[in-house]
Order: structure tokens, then C-alpha cells, then sequence
């Protein structure tokens, strides 16, 4: 991916992939811009971007300038989101099997989360569409709504760089994505252990906490399931029951290759 904005960069793309031309803020709108900025804890250096990223084609015809609209935003944010979310679920849960890594960042990325993301933001109070698609409601449509996020995300690399849209995106994906990968747990690894060992062994998993790392806020636990005092694997979570389940499902695995 290209880095935009950068000293001394080879192969430095000097012209933005989108143009600015023609959009004009009012000093209401200005005032709106800025009052929204705060919601995604990000300042932009130049406010156009951001109204560019918040323009529905439908609006164009409006102003008559047909390229003034968030489409190829829309489309270079798209890449971006998938990439982050996969960067950022990788660091965060270690043992997770690609099946299930995928499963997640499918319901991440998908227009229905988005669509949420967009009402967390009241982006429908604040997207530009044509007149008579908001007198039909157009800007409550969760697909104009998800797209806008895209859009958005692609708007704040292109005004910063990728350090500084990850952390966004972060911010607003990280409910989201703790919901999701819990939900993976519905097949309650623990319990399955459990029947298993309790079966074989005649005994109970037991559970050690190894280790508790980082900030009250956001600590990483890692935990170890052992049985007959043997361990066997270890897990790490942002909670105890997610590393517990990580570790028993890690446990599994291993007794099925014995």
C-alpha cells in the first residue's frame, strides 16, 4: 500500500487518488465538521477531506459535479477496514485458527456492522444527499450509512497515514470485535474439555494464571490448562474466560493428536 504524505519516500505519490475541487464549507458547516471530529478522535488537517468522504453521489446532482461524491473513498476504505481488522484480531487473540479469524472479520466488516457504527456516530444527521433522497429517508439507509464509514476510514489515511487511521478504526471496531469473538465461544471449548477428560482421565481440567499483562483497562491474561498436574497449553484473552477457552481449546487439539 502506498504511503502518502511521506519525506523522502521512494515511489511517493504526490497526487491524492481523489479530487477536492469543488467542494466549498460554509462556516456552519465548518462548525458541524469540527463538532464531529471529536466523535472520531481524530483532527483533520484539511477539513475537505473529511466533507468529501460524507458526499452521496445523489448530492452531486445537486452542485452538478458529478466526481464530487465518497465513491472511491468508499472503495480504497474498504481495503483498509479488512486490513486493520485482521492486523488488530491477530494481535489480540494469539491462538485463534484461521476459520475462525475469517468467520469474525466477516461479521465485522459487513454492512451491518458498519451500519451501527454509522448510527454510534449520527453520521444520517450529518451525510450530504440530494434533496428529494432525504425527503425519502435515503440518508438513513444502512448501506449509504456503512458505506460512509468506509469512506471515512479511507478519508483519515489519505489525510494522515496508516498509524494514525489504525488507531481510529481500533476505536471504533473494538466493541464490536470483542462482541464477535465471544460469540465464537458458543461451542464452549471448557465444556467439551471438561466431558472429555472427565471421561479419559477420571479427573477435572484444572486452570493456572500465568500471567496478567498491561493497564487495568486493557489486560491480556495468560492462562495454563493442565491435567493430572501435567500442562498441557495456554491461552491469552482480554478477559479470564477468553484465555481459559483459548487454552482449553489448545488442550483439545492436543489430546485429539495423542
Amino acid at each position: 500500500m502506498p504511503v502518502l504524505h511521506s519525506e523522502n519516500n521512494i515511489g511517493q505519490i504526490d497526487q491524492l487518488p481523489i479530487s477536492l475541487e469543488g467542494i466549498k464549507i460554509s462556516s456552519k458547516r465548518e462548525k458541524e465538521l469540527k463538532q464531529f471530529q471529536k466523535k472520531l478522535h481524530y483532527k483533520f488537517k484539511n477539513l475537505n477531506m473529511l466533507e468529501k468522504a460524507l458526499i452521496h453521489p445523489s448530492f452531486t446532482r445537486f452542485n452538478h459535479n458529478f466526481s464530487l461524491n465518497n465513491e472511491r473513498l468508499e472503495f480504497l476504505g474498504d481495503a483498509i477496514l479488512n486490513l486493520i481488522v485482521s492486523d488488530y484480531m491477530m494481535r489480540i487473540r494469539e491462538g485463534f485458527s484461521e476459520g475462525i479469524l475469517s468467520n469474525v472479520r466477516s461479521g465485522i466488516v459487513n454492512k451491518a456492522s458498519l451500519y451501527q457504527v454509522a448510527l454510534d456516530l449520527n453520521i444520517p444527521e450529518i451525510i450530504n444527499v440530494g434533496k428529494n433522497e432525504r425527503d425519502k429517508n435515503v440518508h438513513l439507509n444502512p448501506s449509504i450509512l456503512a458505506n460512509s464509514i468506509e469512506a471515512i476510514i479511507a478519508a483519515i489515511y489519505l489525510d494522515s497515514n496508516f498509524d494514525s487511521v489504525y488507531k481510529v478504526v481500533c476505536l471504533l471496531i473494538k466493541k464490536t470485535v470483542e462482541e464477535k469473538l465471544e460469540s465464537e465461544y458458543d461451542e464452549n471449548y471448557k465444556g467439551t474439555l471438561q466431558q472429555f477428560v472427565q471421561k479419559e482421565y477420571k479427573t477435572l481440567p484444572e486452570y493456572t494464571v500465568e500471567s496478567e499483562d498491561g493497564p487495568c483497562h486493557e489486560k491480556i491474561y495468560t492462562i495454563s490448562c493442565s491435567i493430572l498436574n501435567e500442562k498441557y497449553a495456554v491461552g491469552k484473552g482480554n478477559s479470564k474466560k477468553v484465555a481459559e477457552q483459548n487454552a482449553a481449546q489448545k488442550t483439545l487439539e492436543m489430546l485429539k493428536e495423542m
